[in-house]
């Protein structure tokens, strides 16, 4: 983990110019086609000013 600009700049330095960007490095990034359908918890909606956290969102994974 760089911990400064001036490391970074170091580290950068380092580096062979002459190497040429790699084909493979090209292309599409992320989801490709239509986005996900978004699902919100039943009456998500219905009090913006709640603060009381969902059933369930304690649960330790990442949804997806």
């Amino acid at each position: 983990m760089v911990k400064t600009l001036e490391e970074l700049d170091y580290l950068l330095d380092r580096l062979d110019g002459t190497v040429p960007f790699p084909d493979e490095a090209t292309g599409p990034r992320g989801r490709q086609g239509s986005p996900a359908r978004v699902v919100l918890p039943e009456g998500w909606l219905t009090d913006p000013d709640d603060c009381t956290v969902p059933a369930g969102a304690d649960v330790m994974h990442s949804g997806g």
